[in-house]
């Protein structure tokens, strides 16, 4: 069941897709109680960085989110301005790929119904289209945004921070973990981690939009 493959993906999916760097998740899978009973649990299994997956008959591995991280990854998939607050059916699907926790359907669906932003779009009221040209996406990098999620727990590296990148028509994401929200900082990864693996997009754009964490 454990695949060469599979556990490649696994391992680089947590700070690659997003959105908490691995040794966060291990330590805090640490501390967790549930976590320690579920690694006697046949479904469960460690990999050799110390991280804990759940892995079902047919089915990919998932990282385990304990419960102190649940908010952090519900508020990074939902409340970004480019994941565009979706609902609690999209939310699951996309959470249901690449994380586990026992309650994550309750849970999605009480942060959903708690975010104001999602209550104001219910009130009834029509909606008043923006100003402005609207972007018409055809192909990969014709447009990407940029935003920062933190403060996050300090990594080992010193790192509180995640700078990710969108891509407007793929949908792809990238997730950079830094120490600080400097333009310096964001600049040089930028060109280091998006330039000059994907190449330029055509048009960039850096939301001033930033999600704080509280822990």
């Amino acid at each position: 069941m454990r695949h060469a493959d599979a556990l490649s993906r696994s391992a680089n999916m947590v700070e690659k897709d997003l959105i908490l760097f691995q040794e966060v998740i291990r330590d805090e899978q640490a501390r967790d109680d549930l976590c320690t009973k579920y690694r006697k649990y046949e479904k469960f299994w460690v990999d050799e960085d110390g991280l804990l997956y759940r892995q079902g008959l047919k089915e990919e591995p998932r990282v385990v989110i304990p419960s102190t991280l649940v908010h952090t990854v519900l508020a990074c998939y939902h409340e970004l301005q480019f994941t565009a607050h979706q609902d609690v059916s999209r939310n699951l699907k996309f959470l249901n790929q690449k994380f586990w926790w026992g309650t994550m359907r309750n849970d999605v669906s009480e942060h959903i119904r708690r975010c104001g932003a999602c209550a104001k779009r219910k009130t009834g009221h029509r909606m008043t289209a923006p100003l402005g040209k609207v972007l018409v996406t055809r192909e990969f990098l014709d447009v990407v945004s940029s935003g920062i999620v933190g403060h996050l727990p300090i990594s080992e590296r010193g790192n509180k921070y995640l700078l990710i990148f969108v891509d407007h028509f793929t949908r792809f994401c990238e997730a950079i973990p830094i120490t600080r929200q400097e333009t310096e900082t964001i600049e040089r990864e930028f060109v280091t981690k998006l330039i000059t693996q994907y190449g330029v997009p055509k048009i960039f754009r850096m939301t001033e939009e930033r999600i704080l964490l509280q822990h």
